[in-house]
């Protein structure tokens, strides 16, 4: 029996790595649209007959273009996940900001992040271990011993991705403003820079910071994130999807902070909180806020839109 030829498959999988991050993060952003119920309908789909053809060429002991089927399969139910999560997460998204310890000791204004942020991560370790033990099977069930190569390669991969999970150094995290600088902790990377020494990213532009000489970036270990939070230049990205509150607000807040040493001294004060409370009520009204947002993000949608 003769193998399928992969080329269609590959431009089919070429295509969506391009694109398909950026549609995806839209549709997300905007909440429980119908746009949402689509992507997780067409999702639960396409990831069922993937599975089903995945399931069929291992037991027939094709080794590798199984891992083909089953890496675009567990992609769609790793995608399906992160819909749900953020399904769940958006009614519970505008609680905004609280007073706290940063990881520095300071009293802060944070936006701690939810823990449905770790969807992501944990579902792709769960992808590539899954691949792996594809791979063996097949492998067993064709004769193939070169495929056993490609699943160690797999198993070496997760394994070393799986590290920062196993020494627990992988957290949501959160986005600290103190009245000193910004403190921002996310997966296996904690990041610090005094309010003198930061610098943002331009306005439509990923929230992020750009790489400075003072800025103090510990990263851990590898973490996965969302290719559509990624800053240039290599810079640190600040998610905002699973942040408690409109990210256009949240950029409001930094951006205010700094750019004015007399909003920084009420960081970490019941003061700030009014002023978000304000801020977010404003927001509600519909009235247009002046600082950008990140890109796909709705500046007008309310919490019952």
């Amino acid at each position: 029996m003769s193998v399928p030829p992969l080329g269609p498959y590959v431009a089919a999988s070429a295509w969506g790595a391009r694109n398909g991050p950026g549609l995806v993060r839209r549709v997300l952003d905007r909440g429980r649209t119908w746009r949402a119920v689509l992507l997780m309908v067409v999702t639960t789909a396409f990831g069922a007959l993937l599975t089903a053809a995945w399931i069929d060429l291992v037991a027939m002991g094709w080794p590798l273009i199984s891992l083909c089927f089953g890496l675009a399969a567990l992609s769609a139910w790793a995608l399906l996940a992160e819909a749900v999560a953020r399904w769940w997460w958006f009614p519970r998204s505008f609680s905004g900001p609280v007073l706290t310890v940063s990881p520095s000791g300071e009293q802060a204004t944070a936006w701690i992040r939810s823990g449905a942020a770790m969807v992501r991560p944990v579902s792709l370790q769960v992808v590539i271990g899954a691949a792996a033990a594809g791979e063996v099977t097949a492998a067993v069930v064709g004769g193939h011993s070169w495929a056993f190569v490609t699943a160690g390669l797999l198993a070496v991969l997760g394994l070393w991705m799986a590290l920062p999970f196993l020494r627990r150094d992988v957290t949501a995290g959160g986005l600290y403003l103190t009245p000193h600088g910004l403190e921002h902790v996310w997966g296996s990377s904690t990041t610090s820079v005094r309010w003198d020494d930061l610098e943002l990213t331009p306005p439509y532009e990923p929230l992020g910071l750009l790489r400075t000489a003072q800025l103090q970036h510990d990263r851990r270990g590898w973490h996965h994130g969302d290719p559509t939070d990624a800053v240039r230049g290599g810079g640190v990205p600040i998610p905002q999807a699973y942040l408690p509150g409109p990210p256009i607000l949240i950029e409001r807040q930094l951006r205010a902070a700094a750019g004015s040493p007399c909003q920084r001294i009420l960081l970490g004060t019941p003061t700030s909180l009014e002023q978000y409370e304000q801020e977010l009520a404003r927001w509600q009204l519909g009235e247009q806020l002046d600082t950008p947002a990140a890109p796909g993000t709705d500046h007008r949608r309310g919490p019952g839109a």
